[in-house]
């Protein structure tokens, strides 16, 4: 079809703003910043400008390390992944085995530096290269299996005897996997968690009360707990639940700025994110202060990283000029005491996992059920075994499917009436107690059968 000269073609007309479609950026009420459509700062990280001198200011601090001339595509194939990975999934849900020690660490009565969400792992290489470091073992958590496996290639291509890197979640499996360590536990490191903005995401935040209280059973006394973050939000929120836990002191060496009174301790270990009738907001949608202007509420270590080794997001945060928060803390002489509460806690979130493990199986069970319906009818209809075949085998892959996620389950299940065991045995509280944490058990499981449509004996 011939056009008139100069007629707009149809790709043009979808790119102009105004035909029914929301403004390309506009500017948010709360910070002032130019924003796009799902909310994120104009100008920031992702703009080619910054991003070349984000890849210069890793290229200088990472390039000695050498890991550049380590070829891992052709073992391990893309790293690639998303930026955030839920550790809430069923694929976290269980403790993996524990490695061997001897068949990871040279020496592995060496003390232990934990880092937890190392993401590529360049910290912990560095680290275990580093004298201030070198004479301990290091151990990174990641979530992201991809990442994991390339770091632990690049420790093994640098015949690093102190360094290796776990895939899974801190708060489910880091007591568990540390309790059998020959050495003992003396830093525990949590640097630029993610922050998950959203309310219904908190739940993910990796330093939550019950995780504070396991770093306390792991470090002996002045071990160190070390939080930092480009985020005052979630620093802010780490920082005051460790001040709140009665096992950990700050540093008394360390200085820290002066804190606006307005953030109220106990508010902001809770959590305290929207405007009430008794208060009003404080924070903005990316964590920092709401209409400050840039001011921070203050109660940050000052000075440079006291442990004397950038990760990779500090490297960028250096490069643009931005701040970071952070907070310095020493394991004190108060003798740890399970808490009652928090293993109530821990069997919550155990029996959530479980929750979400059993509508996994009841998914995968109804697509088998589903697929030898449809081998039925193909059957039926063609007698076409080349169809059947290849229905078959996805039955054999949900089935595959489904036996894991039930094991799972059942190993959540077995966990949490372990830890009951635990508390009946060990706990000082008189047992009569123990009867609602039975009966949310109870309770619990109960929700997971009828949720799920599923049934068992008494």
């Amino acid at each position: 079809k011939m056009k008139t000269v100069g007629e707009p073609t149809n790709k043009n007309k979808r790119m102009k703003v105004g035909h029914g479609h929301a403004p390309i950026t506009r500017i948010d009420s709360e910070t002032g910043k130019k924003v796009n459509k799902h909310n994120r700062i104009v100008g920031t990280r992702s703009c080619s400008d910054t991003t070349s001198i984000i890849e210069k200011a890793l290229h200088e601090t990472f390039a000695p390390l050498g890991l550049d001339r380590i070829a891992t595509k052709g073992e391990i194939g893309k790293t690639r992944t998303r930026t955030h990975t839920n550790p809430l999934g069923i694929q976290f849900a269980v403790a993996p085995e524990a490695p061997k020690w001897e068949n990871v660490y040279t020496d592995p009565t060496k003390p232990l530096f934990v880092d937890i969400g190392c993401a590529a792992g360049r910290f912990g290489i560095s680290a275990a290269k580093h004298p201030k470091w070198k004479s301990y073992n290091h151990l990174g958590f990641e979530i992201r299996d991809p990442l994991v496996e390339r770091a632990n290639l690049w420790a093994k291509k640098l015949q690093l005897g102190n360094c290796h890197y776990i895939c899974a979640s801190a708060n489910v499996s880091m007591k568990q996997l540390l309790k059998d360590y020959p050495g003992s536990v003396k830093v525990v490191a949590v640097q630029f968690p993610d922050p998950h903005f959203k309310r219904k995401h908190h739940k993910r935040r990796v330093v939550q009360k019950s995780f504070v209280n396991t770093v306390a059973s792991l470090l002996p006394k002045e071990g160190i707990f070390f939080l930092q973050s480009d985020v005052e939000e979630i620093c802010a929120e780490m920082r005051d639940r460790v001040d709140l836990n009665q096992y950990f002191s700050r540093a008394p060496e360390h200085k820290y700025t002066e804190r606006d009174s307005f953030l109220d301790k106990v508010q902001c270990a809770n959590g305290l994110l929207e405007a009430n009738s008794d208060c009003p907001k404080v924070w903005t949608k990316d964590g920092k202060r709401f209409l400050a202007g840039g001011k921070d509420f203050g109660d940050w270590l000052i000075g440079e990283n006291p442990v004397g080794i950038p990760t990779e997001r500090e490297v960028q945060n250096k490069a643009l000029n931005e701040p970071i928060y952070r907070c310095f803390f020493h394991r004190n002489d108060v003798p740890f005491e399970n808490d009652i509460d928090d293993q109530i806690g821990e069997i919550k979130d155990r029996l959530e996992h479980a929750l979400t493990v059993a509508a996994a199986s009841k998914a995968f069970a109804k697509l088998i059920v589903e697929g030898f319906g449809a081998i039925e009818t193909e059957l039926t209809a063609t007698d076409n075994a080349a169809t059947s075949s290849e229905l078959l085998k996805e039955c054999k892959l949900r089935a595959n499917e489904l036996a894991t996620s039930l094991n799972q389950l059942h190993e959540i299940s077995k966990s949490s009436v372990d830890l009951l065991i635990n508390i009946t045995e060990t706990s000082t509280k008189d047992p009569k107690e123990y009867a609602p944490v039975l009966r949310s058990t109870k309770e619990g499981i109960a929700s997971i059968l009828k949720e799920n449509e599923l049934t068992c004996e008494p």
